[in-house]
């Protein structure tokens, strides 16, 4: 197996905006899937990130749906910093 997908849930406590969704986003919880590829000719096992997908709750009606969209890793990782940082 070359590639692998971990899930996590992060928290934001204020709201935030990622530019490759285009909006911003309401504090809370947060689904994350991070797809992995295998780094080859290592003594080793060690992953690499390509890819990452946020999980957007929504809800119509009295149903609650759920909307994935790719996200770049580093916009991800920026959005979380700035949340750790304000005050």
């Amino acid at each position: 197996m070359n590639e692998r997908t971990r899930r996590s849930t992060v928290t934001f406590s204020h709201p935030f905006h990622l530019p490759s969704v285009g909006y911003e986003l309401a504090a809370g919880s947060y689904e994350i899937e991070i797809d992995e590829a295998l780094i080859a000719d290592l003594s080793f096992s060690a992953y690499h990130r390509v890819s990452s997908r946020i999980i957007l709750p929504y809800t119509i009606g009295n149903m609650t749906l759920r909307q994935t969209m790719v996200v770049e890793p580093k916009e991800l990782d920026a959005a979380l910093e700035a949340d750790r940082q304000v005050h």
